[in-house]
């Protein structure tokens, strides 16, 4: 993917830190829940960029609609603290 999201809130930015939250949240509740990835719709072009640029890679159905498996964040964030 290209990017190493274990450096995500450490980036100076407000969006990648508001992302690695959003992240890690999506991971605390794979582990309760069917959890098999994680959908972001992409309010325009440079949104999209963004979220590309952070390893979330765009859907074939809809240029707008990302896409990062579950498994792909558990092994970019690593485990969650208990």
């Amino acid at each position: 993917m290209g990017a190493d999201l274990q450096n995500l809130a450490g980036r100076r930015s407000l969006g990648s830190a508001l992302l690695a939250d959003a992240l890690g949240s999506c991971l605390a509740a794979s582990e309760f829940a069917g959890v098999r990835g994680v959908v972001a719709h992409a309010i325009d072009e440079d949104s999209a960029r963004f979220y590309e640029g952070h390893g979330v890679v765009r859907s074939p159905l809809d240029e707008r609609v990302m896409l990062m498996p579950i498994e792909t964040v558990r092994s970019l964030l690593g485990p969650r603290p208990a």
